[in-house]
């Protein structure tokens, strides 16, 4: 077994887990495992773009309001408002790191924005339909500059190496890395360090038909629960409403920004009232309901 230790492992490749290690290689050692390929997580499947206010005639107080209608107000208001009034600033973040966002040069603006489900205002930043791409790439490359960022690809988080693995364990809930099984040597490796961050995504591949990509099997939320980490809202799994299906290939989403620019959800040929709309039946906002 081999043994490495850093100052922070983060288990997780996408954008919090590599966001989380660029701000914290300002004066720490930090070690990014991901399970697959370092882009092979959610991220880089993300479509439509990013939620933010950044048109003077928005405001952060509407951005809430929209996000608290969304979750049916079961939304903790205190995170929502700090997600939002954070997001401008994080878009200008990633600006510099060198998502090329789309301008809005021919309308004499800085963003091109778009409209998504549940929101009240355009307020989507975007790089083309393929922003997730765009950001995944910008982190890797923000992060594989930085040295004192360790990328460890093909490394599957087993468990938590906690107190328990002991031979006296105190009960004291420490959590000192993590075990992971090397998919190159075929060894499972020990991961040390003083602080460990979950980052691994959530579990949309434990549903037969989701858009999430296969690696998407709730390994972080299993492992926190084994450590002794209270889980809750387990069934709150968020289903993207739209994607190409067909038994024979493997599904992908259709981004909520091309109904936010006027697509239509209709019922196919073939079945009672084929070829007509049906959402409006549901909510009065029709396709852009959240």
């Amino acid at each position: 077994m081999a043994i490495m230790e850093y100052d922070v492992i983060i288990i997780g490749s996408g954008a919090a887990g590599l966001s989380a290690a660029i701000h914290l290689a300002q004066d720490k050692k930090v070690l990014v495992i991901a399970k697959g390929a370092l882009d092979g997580g959610s991220t880089a499947w993300a479509q439509g773009g990013i939620a933010a206010v950044l048109d003077a005639g928005d405001s952060f107080e509407q951005h809430v309001e929209d996000t608290m209608i969304a979750g049916a107000g079961l939304n903790d208001r205190a995170t929502v408002e700090f997600v939002v009034s954070s997001a401008p600033a994080a878009i200008e973040e990633l600006a510099r790191l060198g998502v090329p966002f789309n301008g809005g040069e021919e309308f004499g603006e800085r963003w091109h924005l778009t409209r998504e489900g549940g929101h009240s205002h355009r307020r989507i930043v975007h790089v083309d339909d393929a922003t997730g791409a765009a950001v995944q790439k910008a982190l890797v490359a923000a992060a594989q500059a930085n040295p004192n960022i360790t990328l460890l690809p093909d490394m599957v988080a087993i468990d938590l190496i906690t107190g328990r693995h002991a031979e006296r364990y105190s009960g004291d809930g420490h959590v000192w890395g993590v075990y992971a099984f090397n998919r190159q040597t075929r060894h499972v490796d020990a991961c040390i360090g003083r602080a460990t961050i979950l980052a691994t995504g959530g579990a949309g591949r434990a549903y037969l038909f989701s858009t999430a990509p296969r690696g998407a099997t709730g390994d972080g939320i299993a492992m926190a629960w084994r450590a002794g980490c209270r889980v809750s809202n387990m069934e709150m799994n968020q289903f993207h409403p739209t994607c190409l299906y067909n038994l024979e290939i493997k599904n992908f989403l259709i981004t909520e920004a091309v109904r936010g620019e006027g697509g239509l959800l209709k019922l196919p040929p073939g079945v009672p009232g084929g070829g007509e709309r049906f959402m409006d039946a549901f909510d009065e906002r029709g396709e852009l309901a959240p």
